[in-house]
């Protein structure tokens, strides 16, 4: 069966992450339309998809077209709308995170979604790049025991810039990205952790703008959060003169660590290295994740019925941002 779809946000995301991975299932997804209020991204899109139409609105989208599905990759701040419309047409739903900004926004966008019955995804790609493939597959086989703490430490020297037919700066711009990297980065790397070491119990944050071009959203965070089993340490900056990405998880019987192009188990019984193609800051559309997403929204399109995991995932994603956020402004410890 092949569904129908349309992209909402022909910006970066779209086009260099998502749209190489609907070319290589395109008989399974057929992107028939795109909407994106910038005539050059109509353009860059018509060279991929010659036969689809394109909107300046969601609205007229919407209007026009018999959806299946819908890949809502615009900033943040729109995201909820689109959401909500696509549910009210019991069209399915996938959505790059944040899927919202504030927990008012989440709270009617879950109910829309469990009301409609639809395939809601977020886009969370970050569990399907091949280092983190080789991660699970390390602690499924017991290889350092159980995991009981995470450490990140995402170093960039800025914002990745958005598409220059629009706003390259939107991601400082608190009405369009609803905050700064703890929203951006942080967001992948809690739904990460919680995976690891299960449902949060606190959040501890202190969080920083230490550049005057950023200003209006945090460019630096050092949060720590504790969960069922253990704990998570998250060290942000778009402030670095490097861009690096570096993750440890810390077992029982040993550690791996991941250091862009590779990964490293230490463990008490034996070590491994193995590199692989590209770093995880390679670039930031890693069209190769998406492909994996893709390949899980397929067989849930198949299904055809609201899933409750994702939409919990997103929600406790959006939770830890939120309460990070507020444990830096009260300068304490909050409970999830």
């Amino acid at each position: 069966m092949k569904f129908k779809g349309a992209i909402i946000g022909l910006g970066n995301i779209a086009l260099k992450g998502h749209v190489p991975a609907y070319l290589k299932y395109r008989d399974q997804l057929e992107i028939v339309a795109g909407v994106d209020i910038c005539t050059p991204n109509h353009e860059r899109f018509k060279k991929y998809f010659p036969e689809a139409v394109t909107y300046y609105d969601s609205q007229d989208l919407f209007a026009s077209q018999e959806l299946d599905f819908v890949d809502i990759c615009t900033p943040p701040a729109y995201h909820a709308q689109i959401i909500r419309a696509a549910a009210g047409r019991k069209i399915h739903v996938l959505c790059e995170k944040p899927v919202v900004t504030d927990q008012a926004e989440m709270e009617l966008v879950a109910q829309d979604l469990k009301n409609a019955d639809i395939v809601f995804m977020p886009c969370h790609q970050y569990r399907y790049s091949p280092q983190w493939q080789t991660v699970w597959q390390l602690i499924d086989h017991g290889r350092i025991g159980k995991p009981w703490r995470f450490e990140v430490k995402i170093k960039r020297s800025r914002p990745n810039p958005g598409n220059p037919h629009w706003q390259p700066n939107w991601r400082t711009i608190k009405q369009e990205s609803g905050g700064g990297i703890v929203l951006d980065h942080g967001s992948h790397q809690f739904y990460l952790a919680m995976q690891l070491l299960g449902l949060p119990l606190s959040v501890c944050a202190r969080l920083e703008t230490q550049n005057e071009q950023h200003k209006g959203v945090e460019d630096t965070a050092h949060i720590t959060i504790e969960h069922e089993i253990g704990a998570s340490q998250f060290d942000l900056s778009w402030n670095e003169a490097v861009r690096r990405t570096e993750q440890t998880i810390k077992g029982e019987l040993g550690q791996i660590i991941i250091v862009e192009d590779a990964v490293e188990l230490q463990a008490d019984s034996d070590s491994q290295h193995i590199d692989f193609k590209a770093g995880l800051s390679a670039d930031s559309a890693h069209a190769d994740w998406h492909e994996v997403l893709l390949q899980n929204f397929i067989e849930q399109l198949g299904k055809g019925c609201f899933d409750p995991d994702p939409l919990k995932e997103a929600q406790c994603t959006l939770r830890c941002a939120l309460l990070a956020y507020e444990s830096a402004r009260l300068g304490e410890t909050l409970g999830f």
